[in-house]
């Protein structure tokens, strides 16, 4: 028996679904991996669906079958976008808005294709695919369902894409694939004769985005967006290596009271004070400059700055972000820092951890002058 590549291909993707979910369900809990187990499930669905629309045409069940598939793969791939979508969400920290247009009007476009696929299977209408006993061809409105499609996942794009501006996260390799790759499937689906099944962009996208999510989870504080520990000591050793050729600097920021912020107003604030002030910082910074949150209420900044001038100004500049922020008076308490930093000297430094320790000794110098300049304000 000879089987076809198309078929070969949906065994192949089958497989690569199951495996996917198996590590999903093993290694992850949290809300935004249970979206993306949602979206796994209908996938999983949908290439079943396939298959069973490829059921060789030999008699009253094999079409049955076939029709069936038929039915379900053109009702949920208009499905898959909403479950990306609430993914992206979650991913992004954008989980919390309950009034997302684009996911309403993405279950509008699923609900209203279900309708119209019911319709034209009890009235027998052909308005998407119509089947002549052994072979489908498109229906009357099958183009307009292709072009409606592509428009759903051009704006879940778009809208991708104003999440990770948003969210500063880096993943503009991703976004940028997929437009593509559904440009050329859409004008194959246009120009082909005989009717296809359009579901491999919306898994292979899927795919991609988790991988990528994932590969920026490893390196991504999740509470602040700032780089972890983890890619803040990769970074550091790879520019100590360089720094004979290159130069940077380091800045090593506290967060000033922070247990006082924690005690008295509760964790949710301090966390609130973290995730506000690592954004200022990222905002205050080039994307080039690797801002981490080293632990705690302690950040590290690299930054091809090597002129303590400069470094003055771009202090003097967050200082002034930070003091803009504290006037907009959004926390019952203001939020202020310690800081020191250095140029890397490779003679005077030598080693990573010996750089890190010029730093935080300096900075605990300028924490304990705003310790005592505190004393004295309240001693007055």
């Amino acid at each position: 028996m000879e089987i076809s590549s198309g078929l070969l291909s949906d065994i192949y993707n089958l497989m690569f679904i199951v495996a996917i979910f198996a590590f999903i369900s093993k290694n992850n809990n949290r809300e935004k991996e249970k979206w993306y187990k949602y979206l796994i499930v209908v996938l999983f669905i949908i290439v079943i669906s396939k298959l069973m629309s490829e059921v060789a045409v030999c008699g009253v069940i094999s079409n049955i079958i076939s029709l069936t598939g038929t039915f379900l793969l053109f009702a949920l791939t208009p499905l898959v976008g909403c479950f990306i979508i609430k993914y992206s969400n979650e991913c992004m920290d954008y989980g919390k808005n309950k009034n997302n247009i684009l996911l309403i009007i993405c279950l509008l476009f699923s609900a209203v294709n279900f309708i119209i696929l019911c319709i034209s299977q009890i009235f027998s209408l052909d308005l998407l695919y119509k089947f002549d006993g052994t072979t489908y061809g498109k229906g009357i409105l099958y183009d307009i369902r292709i072009f409606l499609i592509a428009i759903e996942y051009m704006s879940m794009q778009v809208y991708i894409i104003y999440l990770n501006k948003k969210n500063k996260q880096d993943l503009s390799v991703v976004l940028w694939i997929f437009p593509i790759y559904t440009l050329v499937v859409t004008i194959l689906q246009f120009s082909m004769k005989n009717m296809t099944h359009n579901y491999v962009d919306v898994f292979f996208y899927s795919v991609l985005l988790y991988i990528y999510v994932q590969s920026r989870d490893l390196n991504t504080d999740f509470l602040t967006g700032a780089v972890n520990r983890r890619k803040f000591d990769a970074e550091l050793t790879k520019r100590v290596n360089n720094a004979s050729e290159v130069k940077f600097s380091g800045i090593m920021a506290d967060i000033d009271r922070f247990k006082y912020i924690n005690d008295t107003y509760g964790h949710q604030a301090g966390d609130d004070a973290l995730e506000a002030f690592s954004d200022i910082v990222i905002k205050n910074f080039r994307k080039t400059d690797v801002v981490a949150r080293y632990g705690g209420d302690e950040f590290c900044i690299l930054t091809d700055i090597c002129d303590e001038a400069e470094i003055e100004v771009a202090m003097r500049r967050l200082r002034k972000s930070l003091d803009a922020f504290n006037a907009l008076g959004k926390f019952p308490f203001e939020i202020s820092f310690s800081l020191g930093y250095a140029v890397y000297d490779c003679e005077a430094d030598g080693s990573s951890s010996a750089f890190l320790k010029r730093l935080d000794e300096r900075m605990y110098r300028e924490k304990e002058i705003h310790h005592r300049n505190e004393e004295q304000l309240q001693s007055d």
